[in-house]
């Protein structure tokens, strides 16, 4: 079990060095002055704001929906999965549709619940 857990922690850490190498090789090309010049000058903090307050607000409802989910299986709160819910999100925005299995997977780990119960 061991030698699993430290092999799967290998992958997934190579995994993330190789997305960070790629990311820094890729913002060390990044043209700002285009970027800049690019972007409207009328663009309004507050509307940047409220976009980012609605990202949070969806993903905390998207927790309380799963709290109705389990409710059957497990008593829980939608404070412990609004974690769960926004690391598989952006499973889903790294990986695509392998990432659907990220959030089911860290619930069941997080409620000690089976994988199938998701």
């Amino acid at each position: 079990m061991k030698n699993k857990r430290f092999f799967i922690y290998a992958v997934v850490g190579l995994l993330l060095a190789a997305l960070f190498y790629l990311q820094f090789r890729t913002w060390r090309h990044f043209d700002w002055k285009v970027f800049l010049a690019e972007t409207p000058r009328g663009t309004a903090l507050l509307h940047i704001l409220g976009g980012i307050a609605c990202t949070w607000i969806a993903y905390g409802m998207r927790a309380m929906r799963w709290k109705i989910f389990l409710r059957p299986v497990k008593r829980t709160t939608a404070a412990s999965l609004v974690a769960p819910t926004i690391i598989g999100f952006t499973g889903i925005s790294l990986l695509g549709r392998l990432g659907e299995m990220i959030r089911p997977y860290l619930i069941s780990r997080k409620m000690q619940l089976s994988f199938s119960s998701q």
